[in-house]
């Protein structure tokens, strides 16, 4: 396989040209022409007569008027000023082998010098969009803060509107219990049918030896409840707070104070009868969890006086309140209410 005059790499049939002078074949893209595209656009003469570089530029020695005329020595003379024609060979002349090398460097050297002035214009374009993504990053990064500081202060805010609302809760709760003040609840009363409250409460009182009056009683009722195995409470509204305490000293002396005791009606009915302060529902909830801990850490008194939830933990021991949730929670040292599946409120 003959190779390329100027590169020296091997040449495809269908993609050369050959030299009509010194009959060398050389790549398209090694000449002058640049392309088979534009060989092919010459004429059939002009391809026929075309010359490599080195040929073309071979200097041609004049021939004289005289040396026409003699026919003898015209072909000679001819000859002589003709450029010599080489027989074709797969490798070129060492002089047009260099000349045809550093062709090949010049048009390496071009192709590097554009891939850098490409590779230039890349390099500003990554700088620039490197330049502007460091000052998004920069805006991000001052917004970051400016939210981070925004988030701060809405912590705080937050916290202390937490902080308002249980104080307002604890406030309402308070206004609430004190219109208790003058409240009972009674627990385990039988119901009857067209049961009469009023008159079953001055009945109350008399077997308790506390006078009571229809008068006395501004308003009585059961509780609604959801449990319908046992009888509801009767809440009892009284007039002054002196019948309340009357009422609840005197069911502390009678010890298995049943229904039985009350009416006749409930002559076989032996359901113990117990009267505690009426609570609002989160002093329920409480005293309810008062006495869980109560039982948890062997505190050995859990009640209500006038509506506050005391605890003490001996007979005759000094008397600990409970006034919220918070209380509760940090007598739990041990975590028992807790672990006992009990979760507390967040404030």
């Amino acid at each position: 396989m003959s190779t390329c005059g100027t590169c020296l790499d091997p040449l495809s049939p269908k993609n050369l040209i050959a030299c009509s002078a010194c009959q060398n074949a050389y790549h398209p893209s090694c000449t002058r022409l640049g392309s088979i595209a534009k060989f092919k656009k010459l004429s059939i003469e002009a391809r026929k007569k075309w010359l490599c570089g080195p040929c073309k530029n071979r200097p041609v020695i004049p021939i004289d008027e005289e040396a026409n005329t003699d026919s003898e020595g015209s072909e000679g003379d001819r000859a002589l000023l003709l450029p010599p024609r080489r027989r074709s060979s797969s490798k070129p002349a060492a002089g047009d082998s260099l000349n045809n090398n550093i062709v090949a460097l010049s048009a390496q050297m071009r192709s590097i010098q554009a891939n850098i002035s490409e590779f230039e214009r890349s390099l500003t374009f990554f700088s620039s969009k490197f330049d502007e993504t460091a000052e998004q990053l920069k805006s991000i990064t001052e917004k970051m803060k400016t939210i981070s500081s925004d988030n701060e202060v809405l912590k705080k805010e937050n916290h202390f509107l937490k902080v308002e609302i249980w104080n307002l809760k604890r406030s309402v709760n308070t206004l609430e219990q004190d219109k208790l003040q003058s409240s009972v609840e009674i627990s385990g009363v039988p119901e009857t049918k067209n049961e009469n409250l009023t008159t079953l409460m001055i009945d109350f009182g008399s077997k308790l030896n506390v006078p009571i009056s229809e008068v006395d009683i501004t308003s009585v009722f059961r509780i609604p409840s959801m449990n319908r195995q046992a009888p509801r409470k009767i809440a009892a509204n009284f007039a002054n707070r002196s019948t309340k305490t009357a009422m609840l000293n005197a069911i502390k002396k009678q010890r298995n104070f049943a229904a039985k005791d009350i009416h006749p009606t409930f002559s076989k009915d032996e359901s113990i009868i117990f009267i505690n302060d009426r609570l609002t529902p989160e002093n329920r909830r409480l005293f309810w969890l008062s006495r869980r801990l109560a039982a948890e850490y062997n505190i050995k008194f859990c009640g209500t006086s006038g509506g506050r939830i005391l605890l003490r933990r001996v007979e005759n021991g000094p008397t600990i309140r409970i006034n919220d949730e918070s209380d509760i929670w940090k007598r739990d040292s041990s975590k028992l209410l807790a672990n006992a599946g009990i979760c507390s409120r967040d404030m």
